[in-house]
């Protein structure tokens, strides 16, 4: 094999050539095992990619930025919505080929391989069934309404002097954090990974009752919070708490969603709590809900979220004390932050 040859071929693998049955198969050669040689040639195959396959096809990497690209700028050139999410849009936000393993999928996030933004808003990735899925952060609106309850549940945790015994642990938001040496996303099912928009854990958690992030020692937060705006349904923020947050591999315990609706200027939220007897799910009905509300509007309306599901996972005695019984969310905490950043 001459230089021009080696280098357009640098795996040494033999072009694919036509079989009786109209597909193209890949002859073996002792540099690569056959069983592998489907995955490079194309980059669709029907099992995941490994990290091993990813490195060693540059098509398959090229093929994964050019489809996140394509997805990511349909997101960001779409006008928001009131209530309407990419499915009902006809927008499909998943890549179905190549399929993608979890270690793949941390190390293309861990190691930076997929772009960052689109169209100046920056790009989320998950994992369903394998597939790479592709969201867009809308705007700092969003982000500020995710973390508006943060420093006065923080508070509340510690008013009976007990220090740090509630931490926020994981944000999807504008800028990463990373977590277990990889990102913010973990497993909801052995195929699939999710980021939360925000959570919380609190200090102490034993498992079991509460559950391992996977083959870690590290333990699920108990309180998530989503936040739906572009391109997200008020419908869409149930579903994914029933599947994602609540699913039977996570011990997320309660579930706060919030709703903004950008052509009304309005809000809902919900209160979710893990069905423990069932194991996965939610109760029904929430624990609460509120109708709609006018961001340009200060409202009274308070959420009662219980102690002891915030705390889920902590021995009784090691439960901090509190200046109320319960945690009181101040919703206009929430609506407050949403119309400062309205235009963010």
């Amino acid at each position: 094999m001459d230089n021009r040859t080696e280098r357009r071929n640098p795996y040494n693998r033999p072009p694919p050539v036509p079989t009786s049955t109209g597909k193209h198969e890949t002859p073996a050669t002792g540099c690569m095992p056959q069983s592998n040689s489907h995955r490079l040639i194309e980059a669709v195959t029907e099992e995941p990619l490994s990290v091993e396959d990813y490195l060693h096809s540059r098509r398959a990497q090229r093929l994964l930025v050019d489809q996140v690209v394509d997805i990511a700028t349909v997101l960001a050139d779409t006008p928001e919505t009131d209530d309407v999410d990419t499915q009902e849009l006809g927008i499909d936000c998943t890549i179905h080929h190549p399929l993608i393993s979890v270690p793949l999928f941390d190390f293309v996030i861990e190691t930076n391989r997929l772009p960052e933004f689109a169209s100046g808003k920056r790009i989320i990735y998950g994992l369903v069934s394998n597939k790479l899925t592709v969201e867009v952060m809308p705007s700092l609106c969003h982000d500020a309404a995710a973390g508006a309850i943060t420093n006065d549940l923080i508070r509340w945790s510690e008013s009976g002097g007990s220090l740090d015994c509630l931490q926020q642990v994981m944000t999807g938001g504008t800028i990463i954090l990373y977590f277990l040496l990889t990102s913010s996303v973990w497993l909801y099912d052995n195929e699939s990974k999710k980021s939360p928009d925000n959570s919380f854990a609190p200090t102490g958690r034993q498992s079991p009752p509460a559950k391992t992030i996977g083959n870690s020692n590290v333990i699920y937060p108990t309180f998530t919070i989503e936040v739906g705006k572009s391109h997200e349904s008020w419908d869409q923020l149930f579903r994914d708490a029933e599947s994602k947050h609540f699913a039977a591999d996570t011990s997320v315990a309660i579930y706060l969603g919030i709703k903004i609706f950008t052509q009304t200027q309005r809000m809902k939220v919900c209160l979710l709590q893990r069905d423990f007897v069932q194991g996965f799910g939610y109760l029904h009905p929430p624990l609460a809900q509120t109708g709609y509300l006018d961001v340009n509007t200060p409202c009274n309306t308070t959420i009662v979220v219980p102690k002891h599901i915030i705390f889920f996972g902590v021995p009784a005695a090691m439960v901090p004390m509190t200046v109320t019984p319960n945690y009181q969310l101040n919703v206009d905490l929430i609506r407050r932050r949403v119309m400062d950043y309205w235009q963010a």
